[in-house]
Formats: structure tokens, C-alpha cells, sequence
């Protein structure tokens, strides 16, 4: 189904990209409802499931008029980790990242998004700083934030 669309991104995952960051387009083909960012038929039934990405998935800015004219900002972002991102790129101010954290909370406080998805997420990225070198700069700094997180 749909191969043309598929090529690149099956010649990245065989390539070993590392991490794939998701659009706010609607693929019609692959899900009609959401878009690709909140699209759990995408990021986990197709990127996940059937091409085999294991890297990070990161969402585009969440932010976006493609996403806040139809969903709340705290509720797009657990939409989001539920659907398969990793991680979500925002404003960098202290009311947006408070609205992702109190809707990602809110999701796993009401049952819709497990914790075990949770810990997938922090596992992919801590496996993706490791594998760059991050954690064990860290390290250096400040031996306890190893040791913290690798104990964790």
C-alpha cells in the first residue's frame, strides 16, 4: 500500500537514522482522521510495527495552528506520546511546558496512557543520549546524575 510515500523512510531506518521528527499533515491513505503527529496508525502501527523503526520520534512544534485550532495544547501533547512520539518539541516558556506535563499526567491519571508507554519513551531517550555520548559527560559533571538515571 502507498510504497512511493514509504521509500524514505524505509532508506532511513535501513540507513540507522536515529530519529525521525513527525509533521502535522493529514495522510488520508494511512489514517483520515489525525494528523501524522497525534496518528497512533502511523507513528506505531507503521513507522513501529511494520518498518521497524526503534529510534526516537519526535513531534514538530506542537504548537501549530494545525493542531491548537483543533485540540488543547495539554490534551494534543498526550495525544501525542500516546500516538508514538518520544518526545515533543514546544515554546520554550514555562506555561506551555506546564500544560504538556499537566496533560501527559492527566492521560496517565485517567488510564489512557500508560505508564509502561511512559517508560518506553524515557528508556528510547536515554538509550539515544547514551549512544551519544551524553549521559556519560554528564557524568563528569556530576557523577550522581549517572548514576541516578542508570539506576533508575
Amino acid at each position: 500500500m502507498h510504497e512511493v510515500e514509504l521509500v524514505p523512510f524505509k532508506a532511513a531506518i535501513n540507513a540507522g537514522v536515529k530519529a525521525i521528527m513527525t509533521g502535522h499533515s493529514v495522510y488520508p491513505a494511512f489514517d483520515d482522521k489525525y494528523p501524522t503527529t497525534l496518528s497512533e496508525k502511523i507513528l506505531t502501527g507503521l513507522l513501529r510495527e511494520e518498518l521497524g523503526f526503534e529510534g526516537v520520534i519526535v513531534s514538530d512544534a506542537i504548537g501549530m495552528a494545525a493542531i491548537l485550532k483543533q485540540w488543547p495544547l495539554p490534551q494534543a501533547c498526550a495525544m501525542a506520546i500516546k500516538a508514538g512520539c518520544d518526545t515533543i518539541l514546544l515554546k520554550a516558556d514555562d506555561e506551555s511546558r506546564s500544560q504538556c506535563f499537566f496533560g501527559i499526567k492527566m492521560a496517565v491519571e485517567r488510564g489512557e496512557l500508560s505508564e509502561e508507554r511512559i517508560d518506553q519513551l524515557v528508556a528510547r531517550l536515554l538509550k539515544m543520549n547514551y549512544d551519544q555520548g551524553l549521559l556519560e559527560s554528564a557524568g563528569e559533571k556530576d557523577p550522581e546524575i549517572t548514576r541516578e538515571i542508570t539506576t533508575a
